[in-house]
């Protein structure tokens, strides 16, 4: 009788931990934050203000403050892109990250500045 009490006893403690350990890394989630800014055409190091963030896979997305600054939470763990579009003035970046723990990701966007032009009665784009 004993022996079955025992017995009882260690898988009751696995049945326990085991799903205990499946919570903790099956419901994981984290949060990225950064803050991106240009470079290029003297705006070397000023925030990009208002650009869209998008973390994929997933439905994470958030736009950047006055400072730059973004932050997404309930990010689920593994590889993701996260992808930049700023539209005044025009760039944007992709960047490829791991994730496993809450993370700060700062992001450089490529300033470029673009001008409408006028071509044989239609409208072109022009870089500068």
């Amino acid at each position: 009788m004993k022996k079955h009490v025992w017995w009882s006893a260690a898988l009751a403690l696995f049945l326990l931990v085991s799903s205990s350990l499946r919570a903790q890394t099956g419901d994981a989630t984290y949060t990225i934050s950064g803050t991106v800014t240009w470079k290029g055409s003297g705006h070397t190091g000023e925030p990009v203000v208002g650009a869209s963030v998008r973390i994929g896979p997933g439905n994470y997305s958030t736009t950047t403050d006055a400072q730059g600054r973004y932050v997404l939470t309930g990010v689920k763990p593994g590889p993701h892109t996260i992808h930049i579009k700023a539209t005044r003035p025009n760039g944007s970046v992709t960047k490829a990250v791991t994730v496993s723990e809450n993370k700060v990701v700062d992001i450089t966007v490529r300033y470029r500045n673009v001008a409408v032009r006028r071509r044989n009665g239609g409208v072109g784009v022009q870089k500068q």
